[in-house]
């Protein structure tokens, strides 16, 4: 696995009282700092970098400067940018993109062709608590372009000014999440805002839960009461601007939905597939069905073995529905269908109630696969995955079905937060695969 590492980027006026609390109180292994050249010249910013990392351990980057005429015009917003921009690319050690055909100046990046041994997975957070509110506003447009966190430290007027508590903003795409959570699982967090998260009997409201603490929209932590049960020290806590925006959310889908539209889909899905298997099938019924035909290939099963050990809660949620993902094809008359979903292993006959994780079905024929493969491919920007992508480009030009399918089905698995482990080249794919049914 990568090393991680957190780097603070902090925008600089002329109270520098608050970068310390942001550094202190999120976790802070490399802090670069962005001001004007006047302030550079009246502050020493070098002194007060080694004095934050004698105090706290953390290693001091570098101090980015922007000519006082081009901070207090139009050109801001490019500069803040571009400054942001040069400090990920020192840290990354990658080239990312160019926002435009001009290479930043005195910014000299090494563009190598893999990755370096010594990479590793950054988290960028930018604070904009100090310097003018253009630099924040940009600040905040340059945290949403590279996927960074952005905090303000509040403090207190006139109280302590070591005391103050940074606020991470929740990032732009928490809008399109919510427009995509099940109308159950909003229903269900503005009835029940806080509580005992293992206690809550919809799946979805979990996922719809990791999914908000991951956007800084909720928080979730685990008691550490020996005495309790692992399904007691699980809780959770929805933020007030996490509560607002589903409340917006669920005016919104009342004021533009139908009210058919509005009740439980899954309950009507679930009563459909009912519908389905009242009709008499030959054969067993793990092996046929009616529409699908029959089961001819298993080719991945996703146990707990493929949960990574900092996915806890996913192993927990994975442990107590007795779930098993599958991707499986299916053959009915000359038509074949990849089919990639979970099941209750304890009751297979029983349909987890799952949105996130919902069946989802592909035609088997190549070229629709490679639009599925490139859809779900997750993005190479911070040059992270160029082993992933070298792989699926040796799939998807060796344009063998098998692969391509199994490639399909790791990349939808991943997404939910499982992991496989890499196989040889030329094997038959990355995850464990299962037998071939008679």
């Amino acid at each position: 696995m990568p090393e991680v590492k957190n780097v603070h980027i902090l925008m600089m006026g002329r109270d520098p009282g608050h970068a310390k609390i942001g550094l202190q109180k999120l976790e802070c292994d490399v802090v670069h700092i962005i001001t004007s050249e006047e302030l550079a010249e009246e502050i020493d910013h070098k002194s007060m970098m080694d004095e934050w990392a004698s105090d706290l351990g953390i290693k001091p980057g570098e101090i980015h400067t922007i000519p006082n005429s081009e901070l207090f015009s139009a050109e801001a917003t490019g500069k803040v940018v571009a400054a942001v921009l040069s400090i990920i690319r020192q840290e990354t050690h990658r080239p990312l993109m160019h926002l435009g055909g001009v290479r930043e100046q005195g910014v000299h990046v090494d563009p190598p062709t893999r990755r370096k041994a010594d990479d590793v997975h950054c988290f960028f957070f930018i604070g904009f608590t100090g310097g003018t509110n253009l630099m924040a506003g940009a600040a905040v447009h340059a945290a949403n372009l590279f996927s960074a966190s952005p905090y303000y430290v509040a403090r207190v007027p006139d109280g302590n000014p070591d005391e103050g508590e940074p606020v991470v903003l929740a990032p732009m795409n928490a809008t399109a999440l919510l427009s995509a959570a099940p109308n159950e699982a909003i229903i269900d967090l503005l009835e029940h805002p806080k509580g005992r998260l293992l206690s809550l009997d919809n799946i979805e409201t979990h996922i719809l839960i990791n999914r908000l603490d991951h956007l800084n929209l909720a928080s979730v932590g685990r008691l550490e009461n020996a005495e309790l049960d692992i399904s007691s020290r699980w809780v959770y806590d929805v933020s007030e601007e996490g509560i607002l925006l589903l409340e917006i959310m669920a005016e919104r889908r009342r004021l533009t939905e139908p009210p058919e539209q509005q009740g439980r889909d899954a309950e009507d899905e679930g009563a459909a597939e009912e519908e389905g298997s009242a009709e008499e099938v030959d054969g067993p019924p793990d092996s046929s069905d009616p529409k699908m035909g029959d089961l001819t290939d298993t080719l991945l099963t996703v146990t707990r073995e493929q949960v990574p050990a900092d996915k806890e809660m996913l192993a927990v949620l994975m442990e107590r529905w007795n779930l098993e993902g599958r991707a499986e094809v299916w053959q009915r008359d000359d038509e074949r269908t990849l089919r990639i979903h979970f099941v209750n292993t304890e009751d297979e006959s029983s349909k987890p109630n799952l949105h996130q994780w919902k069946e989802v079905k592909f035609e088997v024929e190549n070229d629709l696969l490679v639009k599925e493969i490139l859809k779900k491919l997750p993005s190479n920007m911070f040059g992270m995955r160029d082993a992933q992508h070298a792989e699926a480009s040796r799939i998807i030009s060796g344009d063998n079905e098998f692969e391509l399918m199994l490639l399909l089905a790791k990349l939808i698995f991943e997404r939910l937060g499982f992991s496989f482990g890499p196989s040889p080249r030329g094997s038959s794919g990355w995850g464990r695969t299962g037998k071939k049914r008679p």
